[in-house]
């Protein structure tokens, strides 16, 4: 659980190409980052594809999510989203 003093970040690590499935994953995906984004979850999508990039940071504005990386390149070292208390 993530308490009102806690500060939590979320790391994804996936092309998301599944997520653009018309079953309606996206959606259920955008409405589980909103719930998150109520709690100023910082968030952190790595090896993304390129194709899938701009609609993964669409998806995360969607939902609210103020603290966000979205990163296409498999690297050993990733840059991690902020965990600053965003009102």
């Amino acid at each position: 659980m993530v308490g009102p003093d806690s500060r939590a970040c979320l790391c994804i690590y996936s092309d998301m190409e599944d997520t653009s499935s018309p079953s309606g994953a996206e959606d259920r995906m955008v409405e589980a980052l909103a719930k998150l984004a109520r709690k100023n979850v910082s968030v952190g999508c790595y090896w993304v594809s390129v194709a899938e990039r701009a609609r993964t940071e669409r998806s995360l504005t969607r939902a609210g999510v103020k603290n966000y990386v979205v990163e296409t390149d498999i690297r050993a070292s990733v840059t991690l989203p902020a965990l600053r208390e965003v009102r």
